[in-house]
């Protein structure tokens, strides 16, 4: 009994108990949640959130805050698609330039944060704009209709077609499923299994200490900030692959859903905590609770009324377990000091 009040305590199993709850809410006043292309249509809609959540949850672990991450791939992806525009060889070269410039750009956002100790949130903030400011006003981002044809296979490959019987209407999800697989599969393995994983918890925890034991803070701080903007460019990426055109603006005001995903799933906005599942299990809930309440012809502004409400349920969840292990600690601490006086 007490290893099940244990589990229910902790903000994972609250997300999945909602997202549960959710599912079964739509399903019953629906009917439609639960048809192949509609369960189709949801999965293709988690690839870029999904994505994107990954890298958020490196920065929260490290301590940090990203909000310039929607802005700073935007213009990276545009920089991208104009220099390869009539290029037709392998997707692997644009990839790798996508990589290396977005890489860079977050690195000069960890390297301001890091090196200054400036509150995160400021300096992306500023960013931020200076990103749009870039797109729009220098490089001047427009529409791209027709993306290189070096990407051509990958827009256009679908894993698999699931067809409503009763309505008739097909889903097809797209190739880069593969890449958000691939995505969520090594940040699990790089924060369980490396070194460089329990770095990034130790120095979210707490930096001094970690600084004690001989981690490179300023290092560890930064490199969170560049797997930010990589996997904030791949997943903008991945959503003109499955659009098949780029707009400047499809990234804008993306921060806050990521954001709230991160946090629901049981990520601390102090750093040290944050758990992958945790974070798939946000972007299940607030990505469904975004787009399956249109089956129930739910106005827009009611919608983001419920993710509110379910992200402060969230951050209440996530600030009462850091109160309660606060207060345990303190105990802890008023023991020793009991006994030491004895």
């Amino acid at each position: 009994m007490a290893k099940i009040k244990k589990l229910v305590q902790k903000p994972e199993a609250f997300c999945l108990i909602i997202t549960v709850v959710l599912f079964l809410f739509i399903q019953i006043q629906s009917g439609q949640f639960f048809t192949p292309n509609n369960l189709t249509d949801l999965l293709a809609a988690y690839i870029v959130p999904g994505i994107m959540a990954m890298g958020c949850l490196v920065v929260f672990i490290s301590g940090g805050l990203d909000v310039s991450f929607p802005a700073l791939s935007s213009l990276c992806l545009f920089i991208t698609l104009t220099v390869f525009e009539d290029y037709s060889g392998t997707p692997l070269l644009p990839m790798l330039f996508i990589i290396v410039i977005s890489g860079l750009m977050g690195m000069f956002n960890g390297a301001v944060i890091a090196k200054y100790n400036f509150a995160p949130l400021i300096v992306t903030l500023a960013t931020e704009s200076l990103f749009w400011g870039l797109l729009h006003g220098v490089v001047k981002g427009t529409t791209i209709s027709m993306l290189p044809e070096s990407f051509n296979w990958m827009s256009k490959t679908i894993l698999w077609t699931a067809t409503n019987n009763e309505s008739g209407l097909s889903s097809h999800m797209p190739f880069v499923l593969v890449v958000l697989v691939i995505t969520v599969a090594l940040t699990a393995f790089v924060l369980t299994k490396t070194v460089y994983g329990r770095k990034l918890y130790a120095v979210g925890g707490n930096m001094a200490s970690a600084e004690n034991v001989g981690i490179n803070v300023f290092w560890t701080r930064v490199s969170a900030y560049i797997i930010s903007g990589v996997t904030a460019s791949v997943a903008l990426l991945c959503r003109s692959l499955i659009m098949g055109n780029y707009h400047p603006n499809a990234s804008f005001g993306m921060e806050y859903n990521i954001i709230s995903m991160v946090v629901i799933g049981g990520c601390s906005l102090s750093g040290g905590k944050g758990t992958v599942f945790g974070t798939l299990l946000g972007v299940i809930l607030i990505q469904t609770l975004n787009n399956s309440l249109t089956l129930l012809n739910i106005p827009t502004y009611w919608q983001k009324f419920a993710t509110g409400i379910v992200m402060i349920l969230g951050i209440s969840m996530t600030a009462y377990r850091v109160l309660r292990d606060s207060r345990r600690l303190s105990g802890v601490m008023i023991k020793d000091d009991s006994a030491e006086v004895k």
